[in-house]
Order: structure tokens, then C-alpha cells, then sequence
């Protein structure tokens, strides 16, 4: 039988899948090269493969979960803005709900910076990294948005997943002043992306986590 999604669900999903992209090998086909390329290095045809593990609380009843989130870079675009974009597409499914998602979003990158749009005209975008990272380094998630604050919290956290164990990884954490119960932590490895992602949020009523670890 498949079942309506609960609200938890929704909610992780929102917060983790679109900012999930990670690569691995060189910038070969891609737009201005550079130093992403160590922590998020990305190329046309590359795919990664994450399970995803959580639960959420609602109403004092706890739902566990697991799935599957499926990455590939499909191709390359032209913005409105004059600069060239990866086409990365995302599939997502959480077992036994109906959550077998398809999303395809835009990454700039360049030696400076990761940016997600959701389209190829928007002038808005999501500032995943800003390079280089230097441990305290912050910068705004959002232009314009002064609530949202990534901050580069280690530049040598070991971290293992089932895709391997991996040293001296870049742990970036996003938290937002007008959400007290929200935080996204992301880890990076040099030369293959990233590796684990951590979700949480807290409102009135409502307890979502969720766990992104490459396969």
C-alpha cells in the first residue's frame, strides 16, 4: 500500500535533497574550474548514490525511515547571466511512502564559489561554499538574507559512511536565527564531495532528522 508522506518527511526532504550534490574526479567539461574542484569537484556523467536514514515526532509518536537519494550530472547550460551551469538531477525515495521524486537543479561553480539555482534565469541562488575554507570563515546562505549563516566549524573531521572512511574532511554547518531548531552539518572530502549530511529541525508540534550518507 502506498501511504501519503507525513509532514516530517516533506519537510527533510526540502531541507537536504537539492543541496545533497557531490562529485567525484575532475572539473574536465566544466565551467571555470578551480579550486571547487577539491571539496566539490563535479563533471558531466558522474553519479553518486546516498542512503538516507531518519525519523520524525509528531504528536508524541515517532516514525522511523530509510531510502535511497540517486545523483547524476546530466549535462551543462547556459544561464540568462552569461556563465554555464551543471544540470544535476536527483531521485529520491523514501520506502513506503511516495516519495520516488525526480529534481533537476543548476550548480555554479568556480574557483570561488558552489552555487544552487533553481533555474537558468533566477539571479537568486543558495550559497553552498565559498572558497577557500578556512576554519570560523562564514558567509550568507542566501544573498540578501542575513538569517541564514554557513560557518566552516573543522577542516580535519574524520568521518566514515559506507562509501569509506575519510580524513581531514571540511565540516560545514548552516544554521538559520530565525529557525533556533534548524541545522544542516555537511561534510566534505577532498577529491570526492560530499560524503554525510545532517538535518535536523525542531517546531511546535513537529521533530524531522534526517542522515545522507554515501554509499
Amino acid at each position: 500500500m502506498v501511504k501519503t508522506c507525513p509532514p516530517g518527511a516533506v519537510l527533510l526532504l526540502s531541507l537536504g535533497v537539492v543541496l545533497l550534490s557531490a562529485g567525484c574526479g575532475d572539473d574536465s567539461t566544466g565551467p571555470e574550474g578551480g579550486g571547487s574542484g577539491s571539496y566539490y569537484p563535479l563533471s558531466v556523467g558522474a553519479g553518486w548514490s546516498y542512503g538516507v536514514s531518519g525519523y520524525w515526532v509528531q504528536s508524541g509518536d515517532t516514525t522511523d525511515f530509510i531510502g535511497t537519494i540517486e545523483l547524476d550530472v546530466i549535462g551543462m547550460t547556459p544561464h540568462a547571466g552569461g556563465f554555464e551551469l551543471y544540470e544535476l538531477r536527483s531521485i529520491t525515495e523514501i520506502f513506503g511512502y511516495d516519495q520516488g521524486d525526480t529534481l533537476v537543479e543548476y550548480v555554479h561553480s568556480t574557483g570561488d564559489a558552489v552555487r544552487f539555482y533553481d533555474d537558468t534565469v533566477t539571479t537568486d541562488y543558495f550559497d553552498l561554499l565559498e572558497l577557500p575554507l578556512t576554519v570560523g570563515g562564514t558567509w550568507l546562505a542566501a544573498p540578501g538574507d542575513s538569517t541564514e549563516i554557513m560557518q566552516v566549524l573543522s577542516l580535519s573531521e574524520p568521518v566514515t559512511v559506507p562509501g569509506g572512511s575519510y580524513e581531514e574532511c571540511a565540516w560545514v554547518q548552516k544554521t538559520d536565527s530565525d529557525e533556533p531548531g534548524e541545522y544542516n552539518d555537511y561534510f566534505y572530502a577532498q577529491g570526492v564531495g560530499l560524503v554525510r549530511q545532517v538535518s535536523h529541525d525542531e517546531v511546535p508540534g513537529l521533530i524531522s532528522h534526517a542522515e545522507y550518507e554515501l554509499n
